[in-house]
């Protein structure tokens, strides 16, 4: 009960984180939120270190929540966020379940670079998808492959650089930080 609170409260947190700095960056200068993701960072991290539902919570709602305040709107560009972002968070949590987190930083490196790879392949699969179908059936308008990858890879290029580096960086120590209150506590109960 005591983890399932400390993990509500720290879902929370990563949506709030991402809803502020996403429309802080909206703010300041229109455009730079999209070419720097803000969201992706806080709903993968929440994957990675809280698991798969959480992750999957933060990335539906922390797109959904900032919408309210106007970015991105909410239809079609927030619900194909809030998919997107799902997704994110769902393929980062099953797999840093799936990989053992070692010790190690350059064995988490190692893993935290493959679960990055995953997730933002398959969210990015999830967001062209909805778009191929809501455009698709759109007679004034067509999705191409083309588009995917402009919206998807060239304009997103700089935010998937910043993740590889970013992500692990923040990520590692907070596991091992983790894995230490772990110990920490088992030594407690025994």
């Amino acid at each position: 009960m005591k983890k399932e609170i400390k993990n509500i409260v720290f879902c929370a947190m990563y949506i709030a984180l991402g809803v502020a700095v996403a429309n802080i960056l909206h703010w300041a200068a229109t455009g730079i939120g999209r070419v720097l993701s803000p969201m992706h960072f806080t709903v993968i991290i929440a994957g990675l270190m809280l698991g798969w539902k959480y992750g999957l919570v933060a990335g539906i709602l922390t797109p959904l929540i900032s919408a309210i305040f106007g970015m991105p709107p909410f239809f079609p560009t927030g619900v194909c966020m809030a998919l997107e972002c799902g997704v994110y968070g769902l393929v980062a949590g099953l797999l840093s379940a799936k990989l053992v987190i070692m010790k190690d930083e350059k064995f988490n490196f190692v893993n935290i670079i493959i679960i990055l790879i995953i997730a933002m392949i398959a969210g990015r699969v999830v967001g062209g998808l909805f778009n191929a179908i809501y455009l698709g059936i759109k007679p004034d308008a067509s999705y191409t492959f083309k588009a995917f990858l402009n919206s998807y890879i060239v304009v997103q290029l700089p935010s998937i650089i910043l993740q590889f580096i970013l992500i692990p960086i923040i990520v590692t120590p907070l596991k091992k930080l983790e894995g230490n209150n772990k110990i920490e506590e088992n030594e407690v109960n025994e």
